[in-house]
């Protein structure tokens, strides 16, 4: 078995190395952490070789304690052992470590490690966040040819779209009554990456918009080909960046009722408004399908170094605990793990896990924070 300690060494170095390059394509993670001793002797007082030695053992028993398959094929030839093949898969892929203590006894080199590994995240979604919507005043337009006892048309589209969406939807929606998207376009900070106050709270502020999301809903209702046509548009804006993260079109038809010779017939017809409820009730739940998915997406944020702390503008209402843990999603200090050391309602505060890293290069990051450590 000594004998294939460097092989097992060699092959978990290039397990980790391929674990590690992959780890970016992995759309979220589960954390666990470990912590063993490796040891490795001291051999004509090469202490930092044995040191080396010692950290590759302990990683190595990270591993195996963390959950591995270890496999094996001997190739011989007459009865003699030619080639001997150990393959190791680690269950988890290392994204951290932390070195608790070291030991020179004078014949070995001890390491004890503090190691984290990932594990791709279950496709199950058992504690949603919902995020918040605000219902921004509907922009309606009626065309001239529409006759006066049909012009309410858009605004019963609107109305049942509405209803709809606060009916079904499980997370927090309100509605504003007194703005559309374009007053709150042109009450926006225009500039919102210099805006101070945003970048100390980590995300920038629209106009007081405190809700995840803006729902925005433009109707235009015209009579074409004898119909009635009401096109819909729908666009959900994050209040983060200002973008719209899904839009969506219908049109809606409502058949007119035939006119006949006689004028003042025509005038006493029944002047009824009739919405197909099914096709409101399919563009609703896009909308609502749509939330849902963000709701089980993971947790992120962006990173903001002041007075000597890394700071993040989400806290306890955005789940966020005291212990979780993040991690760093790109850029050089890509997968750095971050624990949170102190958390209110709207705000926390980060420390690198690795006492190595500085805090002040991993401020202006986007960080995820890990399911399993929420």
């Amino acid at each position: 078995m000594c004998s294939l300690l460097p092989l097992l060494f060699r092959l978990f170095s290039a397990v980790m190395f391929l674990g590690l390059s992959g780890m970016a394509l992995a759309y979220d993670a589960n954390v666990s952490k470990v912590e063993v001793t490796g040891r490795a002797a001291i051999h004509n007082d090469q202490t930092q070789k044995a040191r080396r030695h010692a950290l590759e053992d302990a990683l190595y028993l990270a591993a195996l304690k963390a959950g591995a398959d270890i496999s094996g094929t001997a190739i011989t030839s007459k009865g003699v052992l030619v080639r001997d093949v150990v393959k190791l898969d680690a269950e988890g892929r290392l994204v951290d470590f932390n070195i608790v203590a070291e030991n020179n006894n004078g014949t070995h080199y001890e390491v004890k490690i503090q190691a984290f590994f990932a594990k791709k995240r279950n496709q199950s979604c058992p504690k949603p966040r919902y995020p918040s919507v605000i219902i921004l005043v509907p922009r309606l337009k009626v065309s001239s040819n529409v006759e006066a006892a049909y012009t309410p048309i858009a605004d019963l589209v609107a109305k049942q779209i509405i209803d709809k969406l606060l009916i079904n939807y499980s997370g927090p929606i309100s509605q504003d009554s007194q703005r559309s998207l374009s007053e709150v376009t042109s009450s926006s900070n225009k500039n919102l990456l210099f805006d101070y106050h945003s970048l100390q709270k980590g995300h920038s502020e629209i106009a007081g918009i405190i809700e995840d999301f803006m729902l925005s809903i433009d109707i235009s209702s015209r009579v074409k080909d004898k119909r009635l046509e009401s096109q819909v548009k729908l666009a959900l804006i994050a209040r983060d960046g200002f973008k719209p993260t899904f839009t969506q079109e219908k049109l809606f038809v409502s058949k007119l009722p035939t006119k006949t010779p006689l004028r003042s017939l025509n005038v006493f017809w029944p002047k009824t408004l009739k919405i197909n409820e099914q096709e409101v009730s399919v563009m609703v739940s896009d909308v609502d399908d749509h939330l849902r998915l963000a709701a089980c997406n993971p947790l992120e944020a962006k990173t903001v170094f002041l007075s000597g702390e890394l700071r993040l503008g989400i806290g306890t209402k955005s789940g966020v605990r005291k212990g979780s843990l993040a991690y760093i999603t790109g850029g050089s200090e890509s997968w750095t793990l971050l624990e949170v050391s102190n958390v209110t309602q709207t705000s926390a505060i980060l420390k690198p896990i690795n006492a190595m890293s500085n805090p002040k290069t991993l401020g202006n990051q986007t960080i995820r924070f890990i399911e399993g450590a929420m």
